[in-house]
């Protein structure tokens, strides 16, 4: 059974998860050395290593909790983890809830006040078309990415989940869209 964070995550990684064929996976290179972090990260390397470089694993291993790095996996590796009736029921953005389906924070980088933005922009008040709202959301993501880890590694495994989180809101977003622009 999957926790609420489970289900935050999922749907962002389905686009990842969309993507993601089995035949990429059996040709993932397997004779890479093994990032120095937790046993999760080892175990679930090539899943992971289509994703993130070494370096960003070793990051993100830094900056993640375990939890976060298995319910990564789970998705990865199963995108359909989340039920279709689970998404449609969940309330759709008219008031600020952080980023509803994804952990708020990612290390260093808080993402709760670019995710609040972002359920105003999908408001019944707003007049921005949800392209717009969406560019805006991973511009603000990356920056969030920079601000908390300057460049180099960190920022670069930040920046990876940021832009799994645009990916999940262009690939699931329009369900939740309630604003009076298009819903492109």
């Amino acid at each position: 059974m999957f926790s609420k964070v489970s289900m935050k995550i999922s749907l962002i990684f389905i686009s990842l998860g969309a993507t993601l064929s089995w035949a990429q996976a059996a040709s993932a290179e397997t004779s890479r050395v093994l990032p120095t972090g937790s046993a999760v990260i080892e175990e679930n390397y090539t899943s992971l290593s289509m994703f993130f470089s070494d370096d960003e694993l070793s990051a993100l291993d830094e900056i993640s909790t375990t939890i976060e790095i298995e319910q990564l996996v789970a998705v990865i590796e199963d995108p359909e983890v989340v039920g279709r009736d689970e998404i449609a029921t969940r309330a759709v953005a008219t008031r600020q809830n952080g980023c509803s389906f994804t952990p708020d924070r990612w290390g260093s980088a808080n993402f709760k006040p670019i995710c609040d933005r972002h359920d105003i922009c999908y408001g019944p008040s707003s007049r921005t078309n949800r392209i717009d709202c969406d560019k805006r959301f991973r511009a603000g993501l990356i920056a969030e990415c920079v601000r908390g880890y300057g460049s180099g590694v960190r920022s670069g495994a930040c920046k990876g989940v940021a832009e799994a989180y645009y990916r999940g809101v262009r690939t699931a977003g329009s369900r939740f869209y309630k604003g009076r622009g298009l819903n492109n």
